[in-house]
């Protein structure tokens, strides 16, 4: 599949597949005017393969030689005009209709989809990390430290930007770009302390916790020879999970756990429909300014609870509650988790 940049560059959807007789991707992308990058997105399929690519360029009016790209390259690229600027939809399902005939007499057989932009350079990384670890003689406390860091080249980004439709409304456009380069550095601690074990072992009593605490997570993007530095969207400043776990190793068990939803910046995508979130409660620190309408997502605890009884060694019998206090959170700012939810289970081992 295919969608249409609100900037005029395509963005494409490479569809791959396994049967090795056929080609084993199949490609339909929009085209609109797409400039050099449609050349540079061609030459990179290959990569993907080395046993062929199909492609269809379902083009939607464009004036800038994608028919004579589409000519000038040997082997399976197909030009198919839609016959004006038709957008995203009917562009794709232009493409689609040229592929199915040939996916129903076998000469194709798409089972993925991956989706990219021709304008995208691929993210290049390297990581380092290091840690130590430490586990007492009679294991009753287990513990581990880890740093880490890692660095992007060409981290993908999310951007948004106005124009006008067709009609002459203006709408906002999200895409996608490169950014100069990104950091992303924290410490993970893990501990756990089985109090069992003081008790040779007679049961376990279990108390752990595992969190993540970020150092620096941000990228550069370099305007007219001036670099800012961005606090990276969507990514936690912390969080975490613990709880107490307890067996008697004789059927029952029964554990609550506890998760720790650290504060995370994201892009207001409902402002329209919140007319009471103004400019003051936007984020303006990390390279942002008000007009970005960046908000800092407040942090969570959510626990889970559960017990259950293994009776004659093959008969369990479990209750579950999710969400215990009925947490109102969102792992996604404007689509809220459910509430409170008690589950039941019976399981029988032959």
């Amino acid at each position: 599949m295919a969608v249409q940049g609100g900037d005029g560059r395509p963005h494409y959807a490479v569809h791959i597949v396994t049967n090795s007789q056929t080609p084993p991707v199949a490609v339909i992308t929009v085209t609109y005017s797409p400039g050099r990058h449609l050349a540079a997105f061609l030459d990179s399929l290959p990569a993907a393969t080395a046993q062929g690519v199909y492609v269809v360029l379902a083009d939607n009016g464009s004036r800038d030689g994608v028919p004579e790209e589409a000519a000038s390259r040997s082997g399976n690229v197909e030009f198919l005009p839609t016959g004006g600027n038709l957008g995203y939809g009917a562009g794709m399902n232009a493409g689609a209709r040229q592929l199915r005939p040939l996916r129903d007499a076998g000469e194709i057989d798409p089972e993925f989809l991956v989706l990219s932009n021709p304008d995208l350079k691929p993210e290049k990384s390297n990581t380092m990390d290091l840690g130590l670890s430490f586990t007492s003689s009679n294991r009753f406390f287990n513990g581990d430290i880890t740093w880490f860091k890692t660095r992007h080249n060409d981290k993908i980004v999310e951007y948004t930007f106005k124009r006008n439709n067709d009609l002459g409304e203006e709408i906002t456009i999200t895409s996608y770009k490169n950014a100069d380069k990104s950091n992303h550095e924290g410490i993970e601690l893990m501990g756990s302390a089985n109090f069992g074990t003081l008790f040779d072992n007679r049961f376990k009593l279990e108390l752990y916790s595992n969190f993540t605490f970020m150092l620096d997570y941000t990228f550069d993007e370099t305007k007219a020879d001036v670099t800012t530095t961005y606090d990276m969207l969507y990514v936690r400043k912390s969080n975490g999970s613990f709880g107490i776990l307890f067996d008697n190793y004789n059927g029952f068990q029964t554990r609550i756990n506890g998760r720790y939803i650290g504060n995370r910046l994201e892009k207001d995508s409902f402002s329209a429909l919140r007319p009471n979130i103004t400019a003051d409660h936007y984020y303006t620190k990390g390279g942002y300014e008000a007009k970005d309408k960046i908000l800092e997502l407040p942090n969570h605890i959510v626990f889970d609870w559960s017990v259950y009884y293994t009776y004659a060694g093959n008969k369990r019998f479990g209750i579950g509650v999710s969400n215990l206090l009925d947490e109102n959170y969102s792992e996604k700012d404007g689509y809220n988790m459910p509430g409170r939810m008690v589950t039941g289970s019976f399981s029988f081992l032959f």
